[in-house]
């Protein structure tokens, strides 16, 4: 890429900017640049079209391309199970919703306690009876909205909030559920 014409750009930005194309993807050039203080979009772009011009005489090339490659499937795999958790979630809280319009533009960032939920009693011998693998459907509701809130993998976040909420400060099995288990 030296020869190219790109001589303001290290072997360093070379690997960054595969690497940020793994992460972002190839066309996202404002997510790319913010690792390169020194570069604008535009300067990004251009070495983007050079690269995929000339990718296959570059040393390696089909292994980066591989790289980045299987980062936009990782990228389209969690666009997808986004799409599919504010789906169940919008089916899920639908009532909740109709009976508070006014919450649904800031729905994402209300905390567990505020949304209304009907209650359900779960029956204490079927719960104790194997609790580290059966939720109940309260806690499905709120492990639902920890993901349409945190994101996908964000499973910290949602045990603390499930930790913090006053819905479940009298119920061991939820409040002792680690992340792996959410």
């Amino acid at each position: 890429m030296l020869a190219a014409g790109f001589s303001n750009w290290s072997k360093k930005d070379f690997f960054l900017f595969i690497r940020q194309c793994e992460t972002y993807g190839r066309k996202d050039y404002d997510s790319i640049k913010l690792a390169f203080p020194t570069k604008t979009a535009e300067d990004v772009r251009e070495y983007s079209e050079a690269f995929w011009k000339r990718w296959q005489s570059i040393e390696n090339g089909q292994k980066y391309v591989e790289r980045i490659e299987k980062g936009e499937q990782e990228i389209e795999k969690y666009r997808l199970i986004t799409e599919a958790i504010e789906a169940k979630y919008k089916q899920t809280f639908r009532d909740h919703l109709i009976a508070h319009p006014e919450d649904e533009a800031s729905f994402r960032t209300l905390s567990i306690d505020s949304i209304s939920l009907p209650r359900i009693l779960v029956d204490p011998k079927k719960a104790l009876a194997n609790p580290l693998f059966e939720f109940s459907d309260d806690e499905d509701r709120v492990y639902l909205h920890g993901l349409f809130r945190y994101g996908y993998g964000a499973w910290d976040l949602i045990r603390n909030e499930v930790r913090n909420s006053r819905r479940f400060r009298f119920n061991w099995i939820a409040l002792s559920r680690t992340s792996d288990q959410i």
